[in-house]
């Protein structure tokens, strides 16, 4: 077998492991049946900008305002995220985490560092520095080899054509700066 295929192989291994671990485990493990990867990108996105509107969080998952409207609705019936009226635009509805919502989004990530953490463990202490610097050349290779037009934020996971750039030593979401600039309005 030559290197590339084992590579590609190894790849999806990878893959399907994070997936696993790092989405199905530790989603199934909260006992949170209403809580997919999608909704945990939700609770994420709020936890982070405190409010969203309804349209903000469609584009935010690259969806129609009904399919995102199903997914809050979904998380306001488990307790997860309240919808309150904008106080002068009665037409307006503010999206944000209850004290539940947080909660269930900080268990998910404590136990999705911890899973990533037992992994690191595992692994040669020798070979870390290599693999890190191999993962993010691989990342970047994904992502410049893409046809797709769209893309999603890698740190937020915003459906969002500008994607995230990379300036000045940090990683600056696009999504995140035009909704913190609306948010100071």
């Amino acid at each position: 077998m030559n290197t590339e295929n084992e590579l590609l192989q190894d790849l999806m291994l990878l893959a399907r492991a994070a997936q696993l671990v790092l989405q199905e485990e530790v989603l199934e493990s909260l006992g949170e049946a209403a809580v997919g990867p999608t909704k945990m990108s939700l609770l994420r996105l709020l936890h982070r900008t405190r409010k969203q509107s309804v349209n903000d969080l469609a584009r935010f998952l690259g969806q129609t305002k009904a399919a995102a409207s199903q997914n809050i609705d979904s998380l306001v019936r488990a307790g997860m995220v309240r919808r309150t009226p904008d106080k002068i635009d009665r037409r307006c509805v503010w999206i944000s985490l209850t004290p539940r919502g947080t909660r269930i989004l900080n268990k998910a990530e404590a136990l999705q560092k911890r899973a990533l953490k037992r992994a690191v463990l595992r692994m040669p202490k020798a070979g870390l520095k290599k693999t890190s610097h191999a993962m993010r050349s691989f990342a970047n290779a994904i992502l410049s080899s893409s046809e797709s037009k769209a893309n999603s934020c890698l740190q937020c996971c915003a459906y969002n054509t500008a994607g995230c750039v990379y300036e000045d030593g940090s990683w600056r979401c696009q999504y995140r700066m035009r909704c913190q600039r609306g948010a100071g309005k």
